[in-house]
């Protein structure tokens, strides 16, 4: 699995800390990480250089397996609370959603971020075969 790097807000964030270093089994050394003051700013940079912004929400009809996503893409994932804000899902260029069943209506969003990357693996996988 690639991921090149995490971006993540300064106000309402978790805390890199030792639990996060643990949780990740250290890979977290491996992966540069980039603290913005607006996230908006952030998707702007990145798109101005080709990137598609991908919002991972709920709150959308589009399955994210029934999707091709494009070779140069980042996720973009809400918090637990909250979910993503309505600005920055209207500043992403697409939204797509991992369904659910059952009474459950959202995911953990450390759970959320691993089918996702594991969704974009299996199609590198497959595009590279």
């Amino acid at each position: 699995m690639q991921c090149d790097a995490l971006i993540y807000p300064e106000n309402n964030s978790a805390t890199i800390n030792e639990t996060t270093i643990k949780a990740s089994a250290g890979s977290i050394y491996n992966l540069p990480i980039c603290k913005v003051n607006h996230l908006s700013d952030a998707l702007m940079y990145l798109q101005g250089e080709g990137v598609k912004c991908i919002a991972i929400t709920e709150k959308t009809k589009e399955v994210i397996y029934e999707y091709q996503l494009p070779k140069k893409m980042a996720f973009v994932f809400g918090d637990e609370d909250k979910g993503i804000s309505s600005k920055i899902v209207k500043a992403c260029d697409k939204q797509l959603k991992i369904p659910l069943t059952g009474k459950t209506s959202s995911l953990n969003v450390s759970v959320a971020t691993g089918i996702a990357l594991y969704e974009r693996s299996k199609q590198i996988a497959k595009v590279n075969k």
